[in-house]
């Protein structure tokens, strides 16, 4: 490549100079493009909180004409029925993992169901099936019956 170049004729050294400018042409380019995007992002944000502000005015008029508001209060994310964000199998043998040694670490007296859906939130279809799922090598042992049952290693 670099023989037929120099046959002919071509500057390689201008045309590494050539591409060298055009990166800074270009990097200069996005810094601009990225200074007008905020500018225009704060732009917007600036006409949303005057909108929200509108909006909250008018609500509040129309609680004192009416007795109710006409927009409720923004929902929060556990009650508009949204999720929390999917786990990973390795997440969730690590929890299965901390959950076995929270159980160990209570001795032979052993944690109740409510002690581990405190500390764990809820495990299910059970404590004992969500285990065998996800830390099929922990021997976990039972004893009571529903409300009553502790869990053992």
């Amino acid at each position: 490549m670099a023989k037929q170049a120099a046959s002919s004729g071509v500057n390689i050294d201008s045309l590494f100079k050539e591409v060298e400018g055009f990166g800074g042409r270009a990097a200069s380019g996005i810094d601009a493009l990225l200074q007008e995007k905020k500018k225009v992002q704060a732009s917007i944000e600036e006409r949303l909180g005057l909108i929200d502000d509108q909006i909250n005015s008018l609500n509040e008029l129309h609680k004192s004409a009416t007795g109710r508001y006409y927009i409720s209060s923004p929902k929060t994310s556990s009650a508009s029925g949204s999720k929390g964000k999917r786990r990973s199998k390795e997440e969730l043998q690590q929890t299965a993992a901390e959950v076995v040694a929270f159980i160990k670490s209570a001795g032979k007296e052993g944690v109740s169901g409510s002690d581990i859906k405190a500390k764990f939130g809820s495990l299910l279809p059970s404590v004992k099936g969500w285990l065998k799922l996800y830390a099929p090598d922990a021997k976990i042992g039972t004893s009571g019956e529903r409300a009553a049952m502790k869990y053992t290693v």
